[in-house]
């Protein structure tokens, strides 16, 4: 079973973006009401996409170097790389269906 990961470094992000999956970036933040309602279908798509997509969550708090280079401006922000290029972002609470239908084109 896959496990989201915890970015903690803008040297591990570099080196999660160097992967050949896609990588769905999560930027959240404890206090974040959406942000925690979006964790169990994060969780879920990192089970079931296990193998063609990796998804990493980065806490907004305590990674301000990396949410200001990505210029996150609302939480939740999900930003979908793959082969060094952003590909897709989404800012706000979204259902796991919709997430599922913008994800899907991009595995």
């Amino acid at each position: 079973m896959a496990d989201i990961i915890e970015i903690t470094s803008p040297a591990q992000l570099r080196d999660l973006l160097a992967n050949e999956l896609p990588v769905l970036l999560d930027f959240t933040a404890q206090w974040c009401g959406p942000c925690q309602g979006l964790a169990p279908v994060l969780r879920d798509l990192a089970r079931d996409w296990d193998g063609q997509l990796l998804i990493a969550q980065i806490d907004y708090d305590t990674n301000e170097d990396i949410t200001t280079e990505f210029g996150v401006m609302g939480l939740p922000t999900l930003v979908l790389y793959a082969d060094g290029e952003e590909l897709l972002r989404m800012t706000g609470a979204i259902a796991k269906g919709e997430l599922r239908r913008k994800l899907t084109p991009f595995l």
